[in-house]
């Protein structure tokens, strides 16, 4: 039997159409491996600056501690010999009555000793180097040199991923070393004043190990991504065939009405399993697929989407989709675009906040594809998202956590230039009232004086108890000192709140076994949360007392409460009510992790606009649980 020409034409239309979608196909499976590839790499280059900058911070803090007691004394063995370069420092040589010989080790021969034994343990290498080094084998490289001669520049830290033919990559880290009143012993002589850059600190990560987890993870995704494109083909190429004997069999049908209509249902039924095998490969995608009309309701919503939010596609089928799943501020917006998606381009990428059917926020990455009709208008809106949320929040607590550290640093640096001229004001002070022949009046000025100097330093050194590591170890604590030093560092702030505190301590409790530096983070952060569910002021009640050998705190507020549908989630990671801004929702999840650590509880009770009541149970002789 010959076939028409008109079928012909016809199939070779098809094809065309068919090559065409399947380029297209190709095309969008490039870009998907091409940004896998991208973000990999980023990733794992993020990964291993941050491993560098660990490190670093170790030899710093080594190096730091070092400092601060002026060196170590060691026995003087084969490989910690006295070093020739503190021939200078008087008893840089001692021996013990016992008769063993100690040297000094200063806090660089101590650094480089810790490198040199323990570089080959972690193939990561430290190095402290110097323009002006005092030991030879302390001097700079090439990368080092052009390093240091950055730093003084203004320079606060070179990073570089050095690459040769001859040897892997490896990622150097240097940070500038500050002369410091503790560096004058061992290089005053060399002419440095404080302040003056000595040297660098440096580190040598090797690439290696990162960049075999990248190739690892940019493989598996290649895999994944090709499987989809070979499916993806396979589809396109067995629809086409189908829809192209189906249509030979309508053109070559000239038998009747009846066979033509029999042949149009066979037509009918292999597009229904061609819709069918469609709707199969979009339910089983890993990622979110949404296909929205020009008004913006939902005509597609595969089987990622029903799991991720909640509701199933019979009860969001013909709905708005931002009415349902998207917070109120955003709902202007997403309504502003799709009232001119005839007019301007609709964007590529939209990061939103999707609200679940259990009112659980995620945040979401959606690609989004315009699909056109006949004229050439938009018919609907094709997007793609991937659930964002554990990144974002990661992102957030990694930048929250070097800001705390660097407010750690900066409070003990202000604090230690603060001390030095208090400790001078308060000696002038005294000798006022020893020498200065003062009259009675301006002795009880002095007197005050000495006192608000007293006060201060106090103040100082509350403040850097609470900025240094945790020691981890139970001591005797009493609560009510530390509730005490606790009010004390935030009595400006409840003075500028106007809030009143009332305390309602027991007689009965004496000192309790616990981590001191934890408890007081835990009673620092409810003192917060109390304060700033108090904008318009009011009085806080903190009380104590003794049930069957516990402790027992409360702090209420008069604030503006938590919502009952709150309550269960206060304690969850990263659950929060206040803005980004405020807080990244780990305060009350990290105090819930520390009192249950000590065998403890924490309890909340709270009325939407009349306050909150946390009360914390501690046991007196201390339990820890890891």
């Amino acid at each position: 039997m010959t076939v028409p020409m008109s079928s012909k034409n016809r199939f070779f239309n098809l094809m065309f159409y068919t090559w065409t979608l399947i380029g297209v196909w190709t095309f969008i499976a490039a870009i998907f491996l091409a940004k896998d590839f991208f973000d990999i790499n980023q990733f794992s280059d993020e990964i291993a600056l941050n491993t560098a900058r660990a490190h670093l911070n170790k030899d710093a803090s080594f190096r730091l501690w070092g400092s601060l007691h002026g060196g170590v004394y060691i026995p003087v063995q084969e490989d910690t010999q006295p070093n020739p370069y503190l021939a200078h420092i008087p008893e840089r040589d001692i021996t013990t009555p016992a008769g063993k010989h100690l040297t000094l080790m200063n806090p660089e021969y101590m650094l480089r000793h810790l490198n040199q034994t323990f570089a080959d343990l972690y193939g990561v290498a430290g190095h402290i180097t110097s323009l002006k080094p005092l030991r030879p084998e302390n001097s700079a490289d090439a990368w080092e040199t052009k390093a240091l001669h950055a730093f003084e520049t203004g320079t606060k830290e070179v990073i570089e991923i050095v690459r040769s033919n001859n040897s892997p990559p490896v990622l150097r880290l240097m940070q500038p070393l500050l002369v410091k009143k503790e560096c004058l012993k061992c290089h005053g002589h060399q002419g440095y004043k404080l302040g003056d850059i000595r040297g660098g600190l440096g580190v040598s990560l090797p690439m290696a190990p990162f960049t075999k987890r990248a190739q690892e993870q940019i493989f598996v995704h290649t895999v994944a991504i090709v499987f989809l494109w070979i499916l993806g083909c396979l589809a396109l190429l067995f629809g086409s065939e189908r829809l192209r004997r189906n249509t030979t069999k309508l053109a070559l049908s000239n038998i009747g009405m009846q066979r033509e209509i029999e042949e149009r249902k066979r037509v009918e039924m292999a597009l229904q399993k061609e819709s069918s095998f469609t709707a199969a490969v979009l339910d089983t995608a890993g990622a979110l697929i949404m296909v929205l009309n020009v008004r913006g309701e939902i005509i597609r919503f595969n089987h990622t989407c029903e799991l991720l939010s909640g509701y199933h596609f019979n009860e969001v089928s013909g709905r708005v989709f931002w009415e349902i799943m998207l917070p109120q501020e955003e709902h202007d917006q997403m309504s502003q675009l799709f009232a001119a998606i005839d007019k301007s381009p609709f964007p590529a990428k939209l990061e939103r906040t999707l609200i679940t059917r259990n009112q659980d926020r995620r945040i979401i990455d959606w690609s989004n594809t315009t699909f056109l009709a006949d004229d050439g208008s938009v018919e609907y809106i094709i997007s793609i998202g991937i659930d964002i949320t554990e990144e974002k929040q990661l992102h957030a607590q990694l930048l929250q956590s070097e800001k705390l550290s660097a407010v750690g640093k900066l409070s003990a640096s202000i604090a230690h230039e603060i001390n030095n001229p208090l400790f001078g004001i308060r000696n002038v002070l005294e000798r006022l009232k020893e020498k200065g022949s003062l009259s009675v009046d301006n002795l009880e000025f002095t007197e005050m004086a000495v006192e608000e100097c007293d006060r201060i330093r106090d103040l100082i050194k509350d403040l850097q108890n609470f900025n240094r590591p945790t020691s981890g170890i139970m001591t005797p604590v009493n609560l009510h000192k530390a509730i005490d030093h606790i009010l004390l560092l935030s009595k400006k702030q409840m003075e500028t709140k106007h809030i009143e505190v009332r305390k309602q301590y027991t007689t009965e409790l004496g000192d309790i076994m616990a981590i001191a530096d934890q408890i007081k983070q835990v009673l620092l952060n409810l003192l917060n949360n109390a304060m700033e569910s108090m904008p318009n002021g009011g009085p806080i009640i903190i009380s104590t007392r003794k049930i069957n050998n516990q402790a027992v705190i409360s702090i209420t507020d008069s604030g503006t409460g938590i919502a009952t549908n709150d309550l269960n989630h206060i304690f969850e990671p990263f659950f929060t009510t206040k803005t980004a801004v405020k807080g990244t929702g780990l305060g009350l999840s990290v105090s819930y992790g520390i009192i249950k650590r000590h065998g403890g509880e924490i309890k909340v009770q709270s009325e939407t606009g009349k306050g909150t009541t946390f009360t914390i149970i501690m046991p007196i002789e201390g339990k820890t649980h890891e």
